[in-house]
C-alpha cells in the first residue's frame, strides 16, 4: 500500500481531478447527450445483449433495414467486451466508460512523459492538462475520439521505448495498446497515429543506420517480426470483416468536397483556436465558428499555453529546446490541416496519402496540436524550477501577460453568471461570447495573479502552485462548458429505467404486420428516439448504422423501398421474379399463417404450412453469409430487386431456418480471441515478475 501510495499517487490526483471536474457523472446524475447516446449506447447495447445471450455479434437486425457488425471495428473491441461481460451496458456504465476514457488520457500522457527527465508533479500537470483538454470535453459525445485519444500516449510512449531499448516485453505492450486503439478508436485518429509511427520508426532506422548498429536493428527486426504474427492474430476478425465488408458498402471512399459526407466535412476553424484563450466562447453558438462549436474546442489551460510559449521564447539554452521546435512545428502542420476549409493541407494529404478518403472530421488532428504544446510546457517547467534568472524572466512574462488581459476586459461585455447554483445548467448558454471571454479573462487574471505571486515570493512552491492552478483552471473551465457539450442536468436512470421495462430476451416476429407498420405497435421510448429497436430487439428498417449497403442504397434510388414495406418479414409469393411487379402474386393468407418459433441477431426460425412450391420472401438486407434451411436441408437463396433472397420451399410442411453464418469471420474470431489471450498472459507475466522484483529489491 505504501508502494501504491509513493508511486502512484499521480493517479489519486488524477482521479480527485476528475471526479471535481464532473461530480454529476461520478455521482450518476447527470445525463450525457449527442452521438453517445443516440449511436454508441443502441450499438453497445447490442454487442452486450449478444454477448450474454450467448450469440458472437455479426449481425444487427434492429436498424436500418440490418447490418453486419461484425464489418464495424470497434465491434471487436476488447474493453467493451469485459464490460458487457461485466456489467452489461446501458447508459450510466457507458457514461463510466466516457470516464474510464479520460483518466486512461491522463495516465497515459503521464507514461508518456517518463521518456524525459521531468519530476513526476510536472507530469501530473501535463496529465491533468491533457485528461481534461478541448477535445475530450467539446467532443464528449463522440467516444471513438476518445478512446483513440485515451491509448495514443500509450502507443507513442511504448513503441519510443522499443526502439530506444528493443525488448519483447517493451514491444509487447506496444502491441497490445496499438490493439486497444485500432478496434476502439475512431479510424481517422488510428490511421494518423500509425502514419506518425511510421515515421517515428523511420528516424530511428536511419539513426541507428548512421550509427552502424546493426545489432540493434537486427534486435528490432526480430521482435518485430514475433510481435507482428501475435497482432495479425489478434487483429484478423477486424481485417477480414472490415475488407469484406468495404466493397458492399457505399462510404468505401469518400469524396472531398461531398457536403454532409465529404472527407473535409468536419473541420475545425483558424478563428476556433482562440479556444487556447477562451475555452468558454465555444460554449456559445455563432456563424463566427464556421463551422460545429463542438470541433473547435483546443483548450490545454491557460498556463501550460503560456508555459510552452515562454520555453519557445527563452528557453534556448535548454537541451530539450531543438524537441521543442520540431514539436512545435508539427503542432502548427497538425493545427493546419486540421483548418480544412481554409487551408489545402488535409486537401495535399488526401491526394497523397493512402486512407486519407475513409474518414471525415479533418478537426481531429487538433488533438495532435494539443499533445504537443502541453509536452512544450512541461520541458519550461523544468527550465523555471532550475534556474533562478529564468523565474525572473518568468515573472517579468507573467506581468506583461497579466497587464494584457487586463487591458482585454475593457473590450469585453460583464457577466452574472450564477456558477454553482439550480440555473447554471439554463444560464450558461444565454451567454454572449464577449460575455464569455469576460469570465475566461478574469479566471485567467485571478490564477495569473497567484502564479506571480508564487513565483516572485515562493519559489520552493511553485511547483505545487504550478500544479493546483492548473487542475484549478481545467475544473473549472470544465464546468462552464459541460452543459453544452457533456451532459446535462437530467437523472440518467430514467433512461435506464426506460430501457429495462422493454421486454428482455428476442421477441418472436409478428406475420400479421407489415415492415412499415412495425414502429406503430411499439411504444416511443423518450430520449432514444433513434435506433430504438435495438432496445425492442426488433428487426426494422428505421434507425441508422455506420454504413449503408450499395444494395439498400440502390432500392431507395430505384422506388421500391415502398413496395417492401407493404410485406411483413417473411412474404410467401405464388411466383416472385422482382418486387415491381410483386404485388399480384402476394400470398397473403399463407404469409399470415406462418408461425415465427424462434429469433436472435443471427437466426430465424418459422413453421410454413401448405406453401409447397412457393416462393418465401426475406424481407431485410441481404448478405452473402445468409443462408436458408428447409427442415435442415440447405436452400440455394435467389437474389430480388438486388437487395432481397428468396427461396422456393420443396415440401408443404416446413420448418424454416434463416441462419447469418459468417464461416470464416467466427474462426477468425476464435483465433484473435487466442491470441489476445497469449498476449495478456504474456503480459500478466510480466507484471508479475516485475512486481516479485521490487518486492525482492524492498527487502533487501
Amino acid at each position: 500500500m505504501k508502494y501504491f501510495l509513493k508511486n502512484k499517487s499521480y493517479f489519486i490526483t488524477l482521479l480527485i481531478v476528475l471526479f471535481l471536474a464532473l461530480p454529476l457523472l461520478f455521482l450518476m446524475k447527470g445525463q450525457m447527450f449527442w452521438d453517445i447516446i443516440l449511436y454508441n449506447l443502441p450499438w453497445r447495447y447490442h454487442l452486450s445483449e449478444c454477448i450474454n445471450n450467448g450469440e458472437l455479434p455479426l449481425w444487427n437486425p434492429y436498424m436500418n433495414y440490418g447490418f453486419p457488425q461484425m464489418g464495424h471495428y470497434e465491434t471487436w473491441y476488447p474493453v467493451s467486451w469485459i464490460i458487457a461481460l461485466l456489467y452489461k451496458y446501458d447508459l450510466i456504465v457507458l457514461q463510466f466508460e466516457y470516464l474510464f476514457n479520460l483518466l486512461m488520457a491522463g495516465v497515459g500522457f503521464y507514461q508518456f512523459t517518463k521518456l524525459f527527465q521531468l519530476h513526476k508533479q510536472t507530469r501530473t500537470i501535463g496529465a491533468i492538462a491533457y485528461m481534461l483538454c478541448g477535445v475530450f470535453i467539446s467532443q464528449a459525445s463522440q467516444l471513438g475520439y476518445l478512446t483513440s485519444g485515451a491509448w495514443m500516449p500509450f502507443v507513442f510512449y511504448f513503441l519510443i521505448r522499443f526502439l530506444q531499448k528493443p525488448s519483447f516485453e517493451i514491444g509487447l505492450y506496444f502491441t497490445f495498446f496499438y490493439y486497444l486503439l485500432v478496434t476502439g478508436g475512431y479510424a481517422g485518429n488510428f490511421i494518423t497515429i500509425t502514419y506518425i509511427c511510421i515515421a517515428i520508426v523511420v528516424y530511428f532506422v536511419i539513426k541507428y543506420f548512421r550509427q552502424k548498429a546493426f545489432s540493434t536493428l537486427k534486435q528490432i527486426g526480430g521482435f518485430t517480426l514475433i510481435l507482428s504474427v501475435l497482432f495479425i492474430g489478434m487483429y484478423s476478425v477486424v481485417l477480414y470483416s472490415t475488407s469484406a465488408l468495404n466493397p458492399l458498402i457505399t462510404r468505401s471512399s469518400l469524396d472531398y468536397n461531398n457536403e454532409g459526407f465529404g472527407a473535409q466535412t468536419g473541420s475545425s476553424s483558424l478563428i476556433g483556436y482562440s479556444s487556447l484563450i477562451s475555452p468558454s466562447s465555444t460554449s456559445v453558438s455563432s456563424e463566427l465558428w464556421n463551422t460545429s462549436k463542438m470541433l473547435n474546442d483546443a483548450y490545454i489551460g491557460l498556463i501550460p499555453l503560456l508555459l510552452s510559449i515562454f520555453f519557445l521564447l527563452f528557453g534556448r539554452k535548454s537541451s530539450y529546446y531543438k524537441l521543442a521546435i520540431w514539436l512545435f512545428g508539427i503542432a502548427i502542420l497538425f493545427l493546419m490541416i486540421s483548418a480544412a476549409v481554409e487551408l489545402p493541407f488535409h486537401n495535399l494529404l488526401y491526394r497523397l496519402l493512402p486512407l486519407m478518403d475513409q474518414f471525415r472530421f479533418p478537426s481531429l488532428f487538433r488533438i495532435f496540436f494539443i499533445f504537443n504544446l502541453i509536452t512544450i510546457s512541461l520541458f519550461s517547467i523544468e527550465l523555471i524550477l532550475q534556474n533562478a534568472k529564468t523565474r525572473i524572466v518568468f515573472g517579468k512574462y507573467l506581468g506583461i501577460v497579466l497587464i494584457l488581459m487586463t487591458i482585454g476586459l475593457f473590450f469585453t461585455s460583464p457577466v452574472n453568471l450564477p456558477f454553482i447554483n439550480e440555473e447554471f445548467f439554463t444560464q450558461i448558454k444565454q451567454q454572449s461570447i464577449s460575455n464569455m471571454w469576460s469570465v475566461d479573462l478574469l479566471i485567467g487574471i485571478s490564477l495569473l495573479s497567484i502564479l506571480l505571486l508564487f513565483t516572485v515570493y515562493k519559489p520552493k512552491h511553485l511547483l505545487l502552485t504550478l500544479l493546483i492552478l492548473t487542475a484549478g483552471d481545467m475544473i473549472i473551465h470544465t464546468w462552464i462548458r459541460t452543459p453544452t457539450f457533456v451532459h446535462s442536468d437530467k437523472n440518467p436512470q430514467l433512461v435506464n429505467q426506460q430501457i429495462k421495462a422493454i421486454h428482455q430476451g428476442f421477441p418472436l416476429i409478428n406475420q400479421q404486420i407489415t415492415t412499415g407498420k412495425i414502429t406503430e405497435t411499439f411504444e416511443k421510448v423518450p430520449k432514444l428516439w433513434l435506433n430504438r429497436f435495438t432496445y425492442f430487439k426488433y428487426p426494422i428498417v428505421e434507425g441508422s448504422s455506420p454504413y449503408s449497403t450499395k444494395t439498400y442504397s440502390a432500392v431507395i434510388q430505384n422506388h421500391l423501398l415502398d413496395t417492401a414495406l407493404q410485406y411483413p418479414f417473411i412474404a410467401v409469393f405464388d411466383e416472385l421474379e422482382d418486387l415491381s411487379n410483386s404485388k399480384q402474386h402476394y400470398n397473403i393468407t399463407l404469409t399470415k399463417n406462418i408461425q415465427s418459433t424462434y429469433t436472435s441477431p443471427n437466426q430465424f426460425d418459422f413453421t410454413i404450412s401448405q406453401a409447397e412450391g412457393k416462393t418465401i420472401l426475406f424481407n431485410h438486407n441481404t448478405h452473402p453469409d445468409w443462408h436458408f434451411y428447409e427442415n435442415g436441408e440447405h436452400l440455394i437463396s435467389k437474389s430480388i430487386s438486388g437487395n432481397f433472397l428468396a427461396v422456393q420451399l420443396k415440401s408443404d410442411e416446413s420448418a424454416l431456418s434463416i441462419k447469418f453464418e459468417p464461416k470464416t469471420t467466427i474462426r477468425l474470431f476464435y483465433l484473435s480471441l487466442f491470441s489476445f489471450l497469449i498476449c495478456i498472459g504474456f503480459i500478466l507475466y510480466f507484471q508479475i515478475k516485475n512486481i516479485t522484483n521490487i518486492s525482492h529489491q524492498n527487502k533487501v
